[in-house]
């Protein structure tokens, strides 16, 4: 599993399709400031699979955001 601070949905560049930036921001400085805020995750790995996810959930395809 990959590390919860810097491993969560809500800090990884596959995560935060149709969030508007200022709310993706807050998301990211702190991910569990909107549990409730789900998207669909677009890393090539689990696209197929069209997953919704939020910002605490965590996967092994993370990736920092740039």
């Amino acid at each position: 599993m990959p590390n919860r601070e810097n491993g969560t949905c809500g800090s990884c560049e596959y995560y935060g399709d149709g969030i508007p930036a200022t709310k993706l921001v807050q998301i990211r400085v702190n991910p569990a400031s909107a549990t409730e805020v789900i998207t669909g995750c677009k890393a090539p790995s689990n696209a197929a699979l069209h997953l919704q996810v939020g910002p605490t959930a965590s996967c092994g395809s993370w990736q920092p955001v740039d």
